[in-house]
């Protein structure tokens, strides 16, 4: 992983990279993200610790069997947040806390792991502090470019939502009818929200390398022709987290119930689920921008040998 990239690769090999970088690199990117992050995971198990919740393991009836009952069947609410709800203020305290903390920390986090790829990938040297700054350097670009794309999916999803509900008002009057149209709406929704989330999903490496913003276009443009493979790689990307990520909550909360202990071994694992997703982001990035870069140079050359051998006039 030391040579810059100068042509297209397939979908095996940029999986087979992703996972060979992370294992080359795994104590270094593991350790950027840690610090980039893990301050979010402090102020969390710090609230959780206000709150009364025990360190090593919370008391209660029943044993291992018991915990993975719960667990399954989704215990209580509080299992939903990482504090107990007793106190409104530590409860609206932690919400403001961490909503804030939570979208400076994470755009640093990921934007400093795209960097230190693209880097590691090309075989530069970098370092922690440096990547951490380069990306505080894009903090208001990618923030603002983050808000229009939850803002475009949103207003794609309303607007579905909206023509269903006035469709299903006016012309239908009958049950079937009415199922009918919302199973077609919902498919009609989800391959919307798919193709705009995979069509415009690389704007933030493209305002992380390339100072565009909000980068829509520009990740429209990369993805062109592409479509598939790139929505591909993120549904597999999704598949392992979502395996891994749900294995070890099952573990730990069926061994350790609600503890601060075992939400730090969670947030220890959403680390490196994190490192190798925009791994593979950057990549993805790295060999789309390969492709498109080659298709405008061959059509540089096509364009350069029409000049200069112009069709001889037909008589």
């Amino acid at each position: 992983m030391n040579v810059k990239q100068t042509k297209p690769k397939s979908f095996s090999e940029i999986l087979d990279d992703t996972f060979r970088l992370v294992k080359e690199n795994f104590s270094s990117l593991f350790f950027l993200v840690l610090v980039s992050l893990g301050p979010l995971y402090l102020i969390q198990a710090l609230f959780m610790l206000l709150s009364g919740k025990s360190f090593f393991r919370e008391t209660g009836e029943g044993g291992f069997l018991s915990n993975l009952n719960q667990t399954e069947n989704g215990a209580d609410f509080q299992g939903t947040l990482p504090i107990n709800t007793d106190s409104i203020a530590l409860l609206i305290t932690y919400i403001v806390i961490i909503s804030i903390t939570g979208i400076v920390l994470y755009i640093i986090s990921q934007s400093s792991i795209v960097l230190a790829t693209k880097k590691i990938h090309e075989g530069e040297a970098w370092s922690i502090k440096q990547v951490i700054k380069q990306a505080f350097s894009r903090f208001w670009p990618l923030l603002g470019s983050s808000l229009l794309f939850i803002l475009m999916i949103v207003g794609a999803f309303a607007f579905t939502v909206l023509t269903y509900v006035g469709v299903a008002r006016t012309y239908l009057t009958s049950i079937g009818g009415t199922i009918a149209l919302f199973i077609i709406a919902t498919l009609a929704l989800a391959a919307l929200f798919i193709f705009l989330f995979t069509k415009v999903s690389m704007f933030f490496v493209a305002v992380t390398f390339e100072h565009v913003a909000p980068g829509m276009k520009k990740s429209w443009n990369l993805i062109k022709g592409r479509f598939w493979p790139t929505f591909g790689m993120y549904v597999v990307c999704y598949i392992i987290i979502s395996m891994v990520g749900s294995v070890v909550n099952l573990i730990m909360t069926a061994i350790l119930g609600g503890s601060v202990l075992g939400s730090m071994v969670s947030y220890l694992v959403t680390l490196i689920t994190t490192i190798i997703f925009f791994v593979a982001y950057t990549l993805l990035y790295i060999d789309l921008k390969t492709r498109n870069e080659a298709g405008d140079l061959k059509d540089m050359i096509s364009s350069y040998k029409q000049d200069e051998n112009p069709e001889t006039p037909s008589l």
